[in-house]
């Protein structure tokens, strides 16, 4: 099915996830995301997206070099930069206002995640054709992601949206 148009009943889920998906939708597409999204839901939603200036700006450096590197486009950047990463009103707004035509009240807290620096750290070493880099990068660093958590601070790469309706 499509996030445009789920193809289950009202309320047939106590919660939704979605995570990296609005982005790759156009801008006027998000907002029919969130109303289906919430059509569905009854309890509570988790919504995981990049969002804002500096995120869209990383993902046009890094599409950069990926290019560089291996000659064409990384799907994962193509729909980022043809409809650019909404800004945490955008998401917040849409929101609101699928809660309203959906008739259900929402209480919304958000929460950063990833943090731009590591991040383009994490993302120039996966983006190789050396082999011993490609290792360290993939596999070994995944021993390090306790330690990579305390770097989890402002600026964020992705913001994470809790939404719980209210009965």
């Amino acid at each position: 099915g499509s996030i445009l148009n789920i193809p289950f009943k009202e309320k047939s889920f106590d919660f939704v996830v979605c995570v990296d998906v609005l982005e790759h939708l156009a801008k006027e597409q998000r907002i029919k995301a969130l109303e289906e999204i919430l059509r569905v839901v009854k309890n509570e939603i988790f919504i995981g997206i990049p969002c804002g200036w500096q995120s869209y700006q990383q993902d046009k450096k890094l599409d950069s070099q990926y290019r560089k590197i291996f000659g064409r486009q990384f799907p994962f950047f193509q729909d980022h930069l043809k409809f650019g990463l909404p800004e945490e009103s955008e998401i917040i707004q849409g929101l609101n206002f699928a809660s309203k035509r959906n008739h259900q009240k929402i209480i919304i807290k958000i929460q950063g995640n990833e943090n731009l620096r590591l991040r383009e750290f994490l993302m120039k070493g996966w983006m190789t054709k050396n082999i011993l880099t490609d290792f360290i990068y993939r596999k070994l660093f995944l021993l390090l992601i306790p330690l990579f958590r305390l770097f989890d601070k402002p600026p964020y790469y992705r913001q994470l949206f809790f939404v719980k309706i209210e009965p």
